[in-house]
């Protein structure tokens, strides 16, 4: 089954491209191309999404069954560019206001010494709210 997914992963890193944009275009004064990561959060909203699931996950699961989450393939392209030896998923939370939440799952690759590799990658899309029929 690993061997199945590790497969499944190297197809997906090769069919997926990273975008890149010139920091010229929006700097003129610089060359530098940079990469451009969709679907990332900020290390802020990675911690506030955690303690959230940390401080109300218990509640949040007890009111509402997440079905599943969709993930993007360019997120998971994007993680594997940045050459983990491993990757993390994080349950998160996020506050909509008058005690509602939406669930959150964050991918971050790992590094050889067990430390997140510092890009966060926002998965979320959870059914329920986002459902396909």
């Amino acid at each position: 089954m690993r061997i199945f997914i590790l497969l499944i992963f190297t197809g997906l890193l090769f069919a997926c491209k990273t975008e890149t944009t010139n920091v010229a275009e929006t700097a003129p004064k610089t060359n530098e191309t940079l990469t451009v990561n969709q679907d990332t959060i900020s290390e802020a909203t990675f911690l506030a999404w955690t303690t959230n699931w940390n401080n109300h996950g218990s509640q949040f699961t007890d009111s509402l069954l997440v079905k599943y989450y969709s993930m993007p393939l360019i997120d998971l392209s994007e993680t594997l560019s940045e050459n983990p030896t491993s990757t993390r998923f994080y349950h998160g939370l996020d506050s909509l206001g008058n005690g509602a939440w939406e669930a959150k799952l964050i991918l971050t690759g790992v590094d050889a010494n067990g430390n997140n590799t510092g890009q966060y990658f926002d998965l979320s899309r959870p059914c329920p709210r986002h459902c396909g029929k």
